[in-house]
């Protein structure tokens, strides 16, 4: 459940993709730093997200560097780094760690087991620097694996799990804006969820898996009006979280910013949708 916090590049001005790219190479960076090669493999885009937003809401001091790095060795990336970047690299391994446990268990991926070993040495250092946090973070996968075990399909309580998940996350420091950082992140963990699950219930219920969507399928005549029901819901989450978002006192990176919550979070779900429409005209 990776990768739906992204921009719209489409959208976004030249100088603020430049921006928002060295935010995504300074996390790079960062995990290469503290985690190798290893922890350098889970870098995603809704990381990115939470680095930059955090940066933009507390202003730590940004460290600006250009390096050539393995994917790109022709050309320097401009790379921006800051406390909120160690700090999202670092739950950027945690959660890696538990989706690669969860796809060994739900797959028997023997690439999600080797990469689960390959991170499992460095939670105990997180633990330690975070052990609250990550104590929350593991109960609410835990209960959320449950209740996925156990079919609940109550689409706010079980993809709330998942949204506990995200809010302990963006919550950085418990601070004025603790509340609500955890609000903001509940709603844009239900929507990741909710999302996946969108791509993901045909595949599932071939495999026989649970999935939450499945049950709101099979209430809709038809598939046009059961991808509305998933739109409608997933249009009242992020309305929620636009909401939320414009009452932080955020003045740097605003485009891009906006750019993701207004328009990047819709260009999986979109794209999905399209490929499927193209499909069925076959």
């Amino acid at each position: 459940m990776t990768g739906y916090i992204i921009i719209n590049r489409q959208s976004l001005s030249e100088e603020d993709y430049a921006c928002y790219r060295s935010f995504y190479c300074g996390l790079c960076g960062e995990l290469q730093q503290r985690y190798g090669r290893a922890g350098q493999m889970t870098l995603n885009y809704d990381m990115t997200f939470i680095a930059l937003l955090l940066t933009a809401l507390y202003e730590p001091d940004i460290r600006l560097s250009k390096e050539r790095c393995a994917i790109h060795p022709l050309k320097q990336r401009e790379h921006r780094i800051s406390v909120a970047t160690g700090y999202a690299a670092d739950m950027n391994i945690l959660l890696s760690y538990d989706k690669c446990m969860d796809d060994w268990k739900d797959d028997g991926s023997v690439a999600g087991h080797r990469e689960a070993l390959a991170l499992e040495r460095f939670l105990p250092g997180i633990r330690e620097k975070y052990p609250g946090k990550v104590s929350n973070i593991q109960d609410s996968l835990g209960r959320l694996y449950a209740a996925e075990d156990r079919g609940d399909t109550d689409i706010d309580r079980t993809a709330g799990l998942y949204g506990q998940v995200f809010a302990e996350v963006i919550a950085w420091r418990s601070d004025e804006w603790e509340q609500l950082l955890r609000d903001l992140g509940m709603c844009l963990g239900k929507f990741v969820y909710l999302a996946d699950a969108f791509e993901d219930r045909e595949k599932d219920e071939k495999k026989g898996r649970f999935n939450i969507l499945s049950a709101l399928r099979a209430g809709a005549d038809t598939d046009a009006a059961y991808e509305d029901m998933v739109f409608s819901i997933l249009n009242g989450v992020m309305g929620d979280a636009v909401r939320l978002f414009s009452l932080l006192p955020i003045v740097e990176y605003v485009p891009i910013l906006r750019n993701i919550l207004y328009a990047g979070v819709w260009t999986r779900p979109n794209a999905f949708r399209a490929r499927r429409h193209r499909k069925e005209q076959r």
